[in-house]
Parts: C-alpha cells; structure tokens; sequence
C-alpha cells in the first residue's frame, strides 16, 4: 500500500508527515486504523499547534487551583507528572481545557510552581479568569511566553519517559553524581489516550532533547493522529461557556476526579455523572460528498479539499421534520477538521445514522472511538 511508503522508516524515512503522504500518495485513502498503526510503528515528535502557558506560583498555589480546577491538585503537588484537567464556569460549563505540570527543579523545589497549558486564542481571558479569584491567596499569575509544548508518541516513548538521560560529558557528572530519573523536568505521560505518548513544556531556545531515531512529525501529523482517535483539544473542540465536561469525554479522558473536594462548577458535573445519563459525545466524523456511498470504515483522503464546516455550526438529520419551534432534526454541532475527517459532538441515538447534513451541504458519518470503556447504547 502506498502509504506505508510514506511512514514506515528506513530508505522511505523523509517520508514520515501527513503532508508528505498527502503529496506523494495523492490518491491513496487511508483507513484511520492504518494510518494510527503505521504512525505508532515508528518514533516522532511534534511541537503542539495553538497551545499557550499560565505559570501559577506561591505558598497557596495548589489550595488555589485546587478551587478552580476538574482534577485534583494534591495528585501533583509534590512534583512528578502533570495530569489533564478543565476549568468551568458556575453553571458546569468547560471555559479552558488544560494540562497542569508542577515545576520539577529550582534552588527552592519542591516550591509550589504550577505550568498551565491551555489554547493559544484563548490564554489571556484565562488570565484574567485567574487573576478574578486571586483575592487573598498568596500566588502570581503570569503568562509564560518563553516556551511551547511538544508532543512524542512511538515505540520508545514509555521507555524514554523512565530510563533516558540524555548524555552528558564526563567532566560535567563526575563519578558518584546524582543522575535524572526523568528525561525531562516538565511534561507528563498523555493520559487522554495511551498510544497519543508524551506531552513535555520546553524553553523555545533549547534544542529538544531526544534521541536521535525519533523524527519531526509535523504539527499536521499530531492533529491528524487527534482527530482519528476522537481527543478535543482547544476552542474549536470544546465551545467555551457551552460545552459540557461529560459531554466532552473528559471522564474519558481522566480530566475529572469525581471524588474530589468543592470546585467552580462541580455541582452539575456530579450531578450527571451520578445520574448515569449523558446524551451526547465527541466522536470522530468523516465527511463526504452527496451522491457519495457512506462510509461503513473511517478513512483519511488527503485529496479532499472541501471548506469544512465551521466550528460549531450545525449538523442536521436531513428529512427529519421541524416540529413545535423547536428543530428535531438538530443530531449535533461540528468541531472540527482536517481534509475530510474531523470531530463533532453528536447525539449519541444518531451515531449508526448515514443521513446527516453539515452546513454547507457535506454529509458526515460519526464513528465510535475503540477506547471508550463502554459499548455505546443504541439510544438513550
């Protein structure tokens, strides 16, 4: 198959991004299971698009965040990993999805210091989301604009995370010294997916650190991979003031520790999790053509070149009536994409459905993730 060409290493190993298949492959559609295969097969790395950092820091840091965000801070407060997390409104609604890495290294560790990774587009209303609560508590807010997130998914990921020092001369760790455990200081282990790897904050004028068989990617590439395995990230997935955390997969996704303590908007989210009943759900979406058979298999085209719909326009159950002012044939809202794959929140009694309309006139078919831990009912 001719995308293999374009992503297995060895003499084809320029090959690697999505730009490149789409370039040297142009009329070799792929299936989402193959194009994740092959791209789990080899080692890369890709800065991530669109993401901004907060740096939060003082004595009351944790207790602070603590307040505001879905997980739980004490998970984190004496260093380690990062873990993913969300911020709402009072009323449950998701304003910022985000990472939270505690600072692993300085004069003062572990003094409380807090990196927090959230959409570029939207990293100074979170600011001044942040700062409405500082009141009292002893803690600064400040954007963090020397550095950017990096993204390292493949084979080798797990074990660079656990056993990689990058080499040093001897002059610099003389015999006896104390040598890292961890390949780097600030970063996490992705828990929304196990195959989407690593996620690490590096300073933007330091080379990035990893060995020498991993490869760039492509920020393409990283949001291809997203999109095929059903993860939202950013403003264009999650629609800020309206999206719901269950809604969102974030329970999914281990963004939200239901046995924590008071938080903004917690009520509601409890509320549906003891309830059991969430009727829609982030799910991945191929669109095509009208006329078009629907797809029974999600598969990239990177030949497909049609405007996409616009985040957060509607998707319609075509020839489902209007009834009582209301709009019955509304299945669920688009997020968004890459050629003719994407995500949308959809009603989860539309999923097996092959009639559904975006705006514009593409059509789309939804696709339940293989990693949800349930089987999705037919209807709710």
């Amino acid at each position: 198959m001719a995308f293999k060409v374009a992503i297995f290493p060895g003499k084809f190993r320029k090959f690697t991004t999505a730009k490149a298949v789409a370039e040297r492959s142009p009329q070799a559609p792929v299936t989402a299971a193959a194009f994740l295969a092959a791209s789990n097969s080899q080692d890369f790395y890709s800065r991530v698009p669109r993401r901004s950092l907060v740096e939060v820091e003082g004595q009351d840091a944790v207790k602070f965040l603590q307040g505001l965000c879905t997980n739980h801070m004490p998970k984190i407060e004496r260093g380690g990993d990062g873990m993913y997390s969300a911020f709402l409104t009072a009323q449950g609604r998701i304003l910022y999805d985000s990472f939270i890495y505690p600072k692993n290294k300085g004069t003062e560790f572990p003094h409380p210091s807090f990196v927090v990774e959230v959409d570029s587009g939207a990293v100074n209303s979170f600011v001044s989301h942040l700062k409405r609560f500082v009141l009292r508590n002893k803690v600064t807010v400040r954007r963090k604009d020397e550095c950017g997130v990096f993204q390292v998914w493949g084979p080798n990921a797990a074990q660079l995370w656990e056993t990689y020092v990058e080499p040093v001369a001897a002059s610099k760790m003389p015999a006896g010294s104390v040598v890292p455990k961890r390949f780097w200081d600030v970063g996490t282990r992705d828990s929304r997916h196990p195959e989407l790897g690593l996620r690490m904050v590096v300073k933007n004028d330091v080379k990035f650190p990893v060995p020498p068989q991993f490869s760039d990617a492509g920020e393409e590439t990283y949001v291809l991979r997203r999109l095929l395995y059903g993860i939202p990230e950013g403003e264009q997935d999650f629609f800020s003031g309206l999206s719901l955390p269950l809604e969102s997969n974030l329970d999914c996704m281990n963004g939200v520790d239901f046995r924590k303590g008071c938080y903004l908007g917690q009520e509601l989210t409890i509320r549906t999790y003891h309830t059991g009943v969430t009727r829609k759900r982030i799910v991945p979406v191929q669109l095509f053509r009208e006329g078009d058979p629907v797809p029974d298999v999600c598969t990239w085209d990177p030949t497909f070149k049609d405007p996409l719909p616009p985040s957060q326009s509607e998707i319609r159950i075509s020839g489902a009536p209007t009834t009582g002012g209301r709009r019955s044939n509304e299945a669920g809202k688009f997020c968004s994409g890459i050629n003719n794959v994407g995500l949308a929140l959809m009603r989860l009694d539309q999923l097996d459905s092959g009639s559904l309309v975006c705006e514009g006139g593409l059509r789309a078919k939804p696709f339940v993730p293989s990693w949800w831990p349930h089987p999705v009912p037919a209807s709710s």
